[in-house]
């Protein structure tokens, strides 16, 4: 029997100073995002799929969006798992800058992930895909048959969608990936996994 795995991202947020966070600074759940929230777990809902379990994000954004979901499907407070290894990346280096930054740093051909920045306390790509490639397979061995949810981070989902769509492949510098299917606050993509714990089969739910 196959598992599903919904992978969310937490819905819109206040950014009032435009800067870029991670899990630094905090930032929280705004209305919008709890209205995209809602309407992404309505959409689940109408494709037939009830969510049984969901793991998240220790942030308060995530978390928020964690209970919205799990009102939705009926959920007891026990359903919800806090997941330390579904957390935003922990970019102290580049944290409180503005978001035009990002694109100067990407102009460069680098990210915040690259060697240069990991040197001043960024955590890496290898290590942000090793947490989150974790958080989804032991999702995946404690569900078996059953569907369950992760909330989390758009750059922590972008590595992981890209590691189960491309096996093997070597993981893009962020100024790819960010140009490639990146996931919007508040969205979904459900990854179907076999028996095996395969995956196969992906599809983005907007």
């Amino acid at each position: 029997m196959n598992t599903e795995v919904y992978v969310i991202r937490h819905g819109e947020i206040d950014n009032p100073q435009n800067v870029l966070y991670g899990r630094t600074i905090p930032v929280f759940l705004n209305n919008e995002g709890r209205k995209q929230i809602q309407g992404i777990s309505e959409k689940i809902k109408k494709s037939g799929s009830k969510i049984d379990r969901i793991y998240t994000s220790p942030l308060d954004r995530a978390v928020r969006s964690a209970e919205i979901i799990a009102k939705s499907f009926g959920l007891k407070q026990e359903d919800v798992i806090i997941d330390e290894d579904l957390n935003d990346v922990d970019l102290p280096a580049t944290a409180g800058r503005p978001l035009a930054e990002r694109d100067r740093i990407y102009s460069l051909g680098i990210d915040e992930y690259s060697e240069e920045f990991v040197a001043l306390g960024n955590e890496s790509r290898a290590q942000v895909i090793e947490r989150m490639q974790k958080a989804f397979k032991r999702a995946v061995s404690e569900n078996h048959g059953r569907t369950v949810a992760l909330v989390s981070h758009g750059d922590p989902i972008q590595f992981l969608l890209f590691t189960l769509k491309h096996p093997g492949d070597p993981v893009p510098s962020m100024n790819v990936l960010t140009s490639k299917d990146y996931p919007p606050k508040g969205s979904a993509e459900r990854v179907t996994v076999d028996e095996k714990e395969k995956v196969i089969a992906s599809e983005r739910i907007l």
